[in-house]
């Protein structure tokens, strides 16, 4: 096909994008109520915000509560933004790391922020009810929940004075950016709002100009094929944390039904090896607005999902993981940790198994290695040399996954999309019980993940340290 007529292809795809046309995307019910975000009324979203929490500007710290959608766009603003700096997000159950958290809010004035579209996120309810027990006072939780959800419900029945925003529900969690969702804790933190709706309705104008033609030109002329990467580069620390959103947005998006893109954050001294699978690659450095390129994303993110036939608003393969999570908390002494993890105490040792792992079971359809970390999110520095090491070694793409957050991510396409990846999940046991239900939801879901990897035939090493 031409370019000028892929230009024009792409121009008339979004067209009918921003006309909420669903018959751009394969038939499913569901796309209809998903897809409020394309024209959503942000001004009115930020007005109901000011009401709401205007008396809630004077804490310590806001600490979010929430997983996936519901927390990636809020971490992102507070990484990148001018702010505060008193936003703590909490998207992990990992004992460790709520420890410290804890010493940092100690004898604080704290507002919880409790963030679930479904109102059921497992690990935000357990979250919630630990802090809500602990350090509930009256007026120092909100909430954030689609209308109608069990959170919801409970909330208002049985707490009437405390405040419940329900955003508009027929946006899904990783196109929530603009909702309540990303909004609130934006405002709560001092981020200066009043503009994105001119900047949203200027992208939306300027979007023709805007949308890289170069990328649907290669991934057309690459459609027969089932999986592409795209790589996304960082230099300054805090624009990993935009990447932690696009991968997300892609990947959940697009990596269903054996296909999928991957997409890949790199720090920029980091060696991308290009191959055939190879879309494009972008400096995040580059970012002149993020509200405006959080919405040129999810505009061509959801052309690509149109190009490769994938329905971008659901994760059919999320929940695969959540079951046997489940069943391993009801039964949890079925289930032995040593009969599924190696116990290695020192870093050599760990490298040289994950070397060795590697040579066995790496082949020609091997695209990507995934590195899969179960503890703090800021201890990784040990796996980032691992990482490059591992990119220098093997010549292909090593992805650093942080478990249970990738679980409402990027896993859907670990288990949705094409069977390319090798997995390596490493399990930090903790070493503070904070709760029992914390505690073993943290170990459980690691398992859970590694057993839903294994049940699929994909090639995985678990390691406990």
């Amino acid at each position: 096909m031409h370019s000028l007529e892929i230009k024009n292809k792409i121009n008339d795809l979004i067209k009918r994008v921003l006309n909420k046309d669903t018959s751009v995307w394969i038939k499913d019910q569901e796309i209809e109520n998903r897809i409020d975000w394309i024209d959503l009324n942000i001004e009115q979203v930020i007005q109901n915000i000011e009401n709401k929490l205007k008396d809630y500007k004077h804490f310590d710290n806001y600490i979010l509560l929430g997983m996936g959608g519901s927390s990636l766009s809020a971490l992102a603003y507070s990484k990148i933004l001018p702010n505060n700096n008193k936003l703590i997000v909490i998207d992990t159950v990992n004992p460790d790391y709520i420890y410290k958290i804890e010493e940092i809010i100690y004898n604080k004035n704290n507002l919880f922020i409790v963030s679930s579209k479904s109102g059921t996120t497992i690990e935000t309810d357990t979250l919630f009810r630990y802090f809500f027990k602990k350090y509930f006072n009256s007026n120092n939780f909100i909430f954030i929940t689609d209308k109608n959800t069990p959170l919801d419900l409970e909330i208002r029945n049985n707490y009437k004075d405390l405040v419940v925003i329900n955003p508009n529900e027929n946006i899904g969690g990783r196109y929530s950016a603009f909702t309540e969702f990303g909004l609130v804790p934006a405002y709560l933190i001092d981020i200066n709002l009043k503009d994105i709706p001119y900047i949203i309705n200027q992208t939306k104008q300027n979007i023709n100009d805007l949308v890289d033609y170069e990328l649907f030109n290669i991934l057309l002329s690459k459609v027969d094929k089932n999986y592409f990467e795209i790589v996304f580069y960082y230099n300054s620390e805090n624009k990993k944390y935009i990447g932690y959103w696009l991968e997300q947005l892609i990947a959940e998006s697009t990596g269903k039904n054996n296909k999928g893109v991957l997409p890949i954050i790199y720090p920029i001294k980091y060696n991308y090896n290009t191959n055939e699978y190879t879309l494009k690659e972008y400096n995040l450095e580059k970012i002149d607005n993020i509200f405006s390129y959080m919405y040129l994303w999810f505009i061509q993110t959801v052309l690509i999902a149109s190009l490769i036939e994938v329905n971008p608003f659901n994760q059919p393969d999320v929940k695969l993981s959540k079951d046997i999570t489940n069943e391993i908390l009801k039964n949890k002494m079925n289930y032995n940790l040593k009969d599924y993890y190696l116990k290695l105490e020192d870093f050599d040792s760990i490298k040289n198994k994950i070397f060795d792992f590697i040579k066995q079971n790496i082949n020609k359809d091997i695209t990507y290695i995934s590195i899969q970390f179960y503890g703090d999110y800021e201890e990784v520095d040990n796996l980032e040399e691992l990482r490059e090491e591992l990119i220098k070694e093997f010549r292909i793409s090593v992805i650093l996954s942080l478990g249970p957050r990738y679980l409402h991510s990027i896993g859907q396409l670990y288990k949705g999309g094409p069977k390319k990846g090798l997995f390596i999940q490493i399990l930090n046991y903790p070493q503070k019980q904070v709760s029992l239900q914390i505690n073993d939801l943290f170990v459980y879901q690691a398992l859970g993940d590694l057993i839903t990897t294994k049940k699929l035939n994909l090639p995985i090493l678990g390691i406990l340290i």
